[in-house]
């Protein structure tokens, strides 16, 4: 799912940087497929969550120790 507004736009969900999307969670309403989206991206870097593309965690888990570094 991509982000349709605002500084990311067009950025797909998993590429964001976790502090823009608790900043989303904290700060705007959203559509209920979007929070749920969201909210489920956070699980996913903390180890829990639902893994939707079987090479996703191999793909990102890089990044999201270098996101947790900022």
């Amino acid at each position: 799912m991509k982000i349709s507004f605002g500084k990311f736009e067009g950025t797909e969900v998993e590429d964001l940087p976790t502090s823009y999307i608790e900043w989303l969670l904290n700060n705007c309403v959203l559509p209920d497929n979007l929070q749920k989206e969201l909210q489920n991206q956070l699980e996913l870097r903390s180890g829990s969550g639902v893994v939707r593309d079987k090479d996703y965690l191999e793909r990102h888990s890089m990044k999201f120790k270098e996101d947790e570094q900022e």
